[in-house]
């Protein structure tokens, strides 16, 4: 995936469909929006497959006709990897991880201890990933 950009309503969606604890009926995404209807919901979901940040995850018999059932492609985390990783390439022609990490401490200085620790184990478990 290369980086997405998002309208607000894109990412209002998307907000709702990462918070799910499973995948959505288009309905029932209109009824956690703002200001939008059956139509203009349709049209974001299907603007977001295009994307390719949303998926058809299923289908479910609602009356008698079939429903989709959306839920989005990457999780958040993965979506800003994604969108960072594109961002420092158009930038320095390369992804800093040193650079993305020392961001990530500096604007939470309150909670440095954490975010290193949680680096560490991420680390230790990677490299437990890579020896096996």
């Amino acid at each position: 995936m290369t980086k997405v950009t998002l309208t607000e309503k894109e990412y209002e969606v998307m907000e709702i469909l990462w918070k799910s604890e499973k995948p959505m009926l288009a309905s029932e995404v209109t009824k956690k929006v703002s200001r939008a209807s059956g139509n203009s919901t349709h049209h974001l979901l299907n603007r977001l497959m295009e994307k390719g940040v949303v998926k058809v995850a299923g289908n479910v018999k609602i009356v008698k006709a079939q429903s989709r059932l959306y839920a989005p492609a990457y999780t958040t985390a993965e979506y800003i990897a994604i969108q960072a990783g594109e961002i420092f390439k158009a930038t320095t022609g390369k992804f800093d991880v040193k650079d993305m990490l020392a961001c990530l401490v500096k604007k939470n200085k309150n909670k440095n201890d954490e975010i290193i620790n949680e680096i560490k184990a991420f680390i230790d478990e990677y490299e437990k990933g890579i020896e096996q």
